[in-house]
């Protein structure tokens, strides 16, 4: 309950202060919006098919072509820190984010990131 009352607080902050705000116009790129759904799709066919790990390489190299500029550095970082999130996920929380799978859907056996 605690947290819905600060997601609802934030949204509220945020409408008030649009209103305060000059209106920007909001252009669409259907380029980028197609590259971060083909990058989305990527990753849960490929963490389906192999590991989240190559999945999550995947969609950071990949969704960051929709970006204005394109940095292999800044790619491995994000690759490192979301690493780090899953595994903290997994081992902290205990949270198990991912099962090999067969194809036919049925958990085959239970994997770790690498």
């Amino acid at each position: 309950m605690m947290i819905s009352s600060l997601l609802l607080l934030i949204g509220i902050i945020t409408i008030m202060r649009s209103r305060f705000m000059a209106r920007l116009p909001l252009d669409f790129n259907l380029k980028n919006i197609s590259i971060i759904i083909v990058s989305l799709c990527g990753f849960a066919l490929i963490s389906h098919f192999t590991f989240v790990g190559l999945g999550i390489v995947f969609l950071v190299f990949f969704s960051t072509m929709a970006g204005r500029t394109y940095s292999v550095v800044r790619n491995f970082k994000v690759v490192v820190g979301l690493f780090l999130v899953g595994l903290a996920f997994q081992k902290l929380l205990g949270l198990n984010l991912h099962q090999y799978s067969d194809h036919d859907g049925r958990p085959e056996q239970a994997r770790v990131w690498f």
